[in-house]
């Protein structure tokens, strides 16, 4: 899985949940916690998650 795929999944995640109407903290809270989990996938360097 490239960055720029997880770039473009960490978007498209952040729009829908923009567009949906349940946007609350608690979803803000979540797509934070997929970022930094994305970001440490990306920074190791098999690529594997932990």
């Amino acid at each position: 899985m490239s960055i720029s795929s997880l770039e473009f999944s960490v978007k498209f995640l952040s729009d829908s949940i923009s567009r949906s109407k349940f946007s609350r903290p608690q979803s803000v809270a979540y797509l934070h916690m997929l970022h930094m989990y994305l970001l440490r996938i990306s920074a190791s360097p098999l690529g594997s998650p932990m």
